[in-house]
């Protein structure tokens, strides 16, 4: 099933006007590292190019949930907990369905996470 996925985003991204060099970069990645590996550097992309837009526009208005998100897709429970905790502060809205994403249960022990759910309102 997989194989088959990725040949229709290979299209996908070419329709979406992609440049050939992009798409090859692409799949050079997923037969290297897989699809967990791609998905790992897409994430680290999109990371980068929020720190970008944050240092070219220190006023930059950043949803600091989807950041948190990303670093929990990559197993980074400090960076996922800083950026929740920023987003907290930010009060965005998402935070309310922070107990319902799967993506943080890897937080779940975690004291600092218990916490926040607590000062979000969340009952224990």
């Amino acid at each position: 099933m997989e194989p088959e996925a990725m040949e229709q985003r290979w299209i996908m991204l070419e329709k979406a006007g992609v440049t050939a060099d992009v798409i090859e970069a692409q799949k050079d990645l997923y037969e290297k590292e897989g699809l967990d590996g791609m998905r790992r550097s897409l994430l680290e992309n999109n990371l980068a190019g929020i720190k970008t837009k944050l240092e070219e526009d220190k006023n930059a208005y950043i949803k600091y949930i989807g950041i948190a998100r990303a670093y929990a897709e990559l197993k980074d429970k400090e960076k996922t907990l800083e950026y929740l905790n920023k987003a907290y502060q930010q009060r965005e809205v998402h935070l309310v369905e922070l107990k319902s994403d799967r993506k943080f249960d890897l937080l779940n022990n975690e004291p600092e996470f218990q916490e926040l759910l607590k000062k979000i309102g969340f009952p224990e």
